[in-house]
């Protein structure tokens, strides 16, 4: 509430995912418990609240899929954006290092290709992209309004 009062309009933050198995992995150093936490407070406070977000993390799996989308749609209210991209690898960065030999012959434009053939994979990406959309397509808080368009 402080915040508020001291004039902060918008929060954006990198998410990720809210499956404790790839924050883990991640080592985002948080729990999904504590992401709940902050999503309602930031909500509470009356701050517009706007985070990135990926999909195809390596091993990534419908579960982890179905524990995000279950995660959003309980918290959808607290979000005024979400952008949702494919999880991409870079050079020069821990994970590329990290990768098996079989994870590095599946690179492909950046990504790992998995699970796109298994249909509980493709249902709950789908489920994620509508509740993304749903969260994306509400009116903005008028407060926040001047950052429309940035993210």
């Amino acid at each position: 509430m402080r915040a508020k009062k001291a004039g902060l309009t918008r929060i954006s933050f990198g998410l990720e995912t809210t499956s404790q198995r790839l924050l883990d992995d991640m080592q985002k150093g948080t729990t999904v418990a504590r992401l709940d936490q902050f999503v309602n407070d930031v909500k509470d406070a009356g701050i517009s609240l706007r985070a990135t977000m990926f999909i195809g993390y390596r091993d990534e799996t419908a579960e982890d899929l179905k524990e995000t989308f279950a995660f959003l749609t309980k918290n959808q209210d607290c979000f005024e954006r979400i952008k949702l991209c494919r999880f991409q690898i870079y050079d020069m960065t821990p994970i590329k290092a990290e990768l098996s030999e079989e994870e590095r012959a599946n690179l492909h434009a950046r990504q790992i290709n998995h699970q796109y053939l298994n249909n509980d994979y493709l249902k709950a990406k789908k489920d994620i992209l509508k509740i993304v959309n749903s969260i994306n397509s509400k009116k903005l808080n008028e407060d926040a309004r001047a950052f429309d368009g940035v993210m």
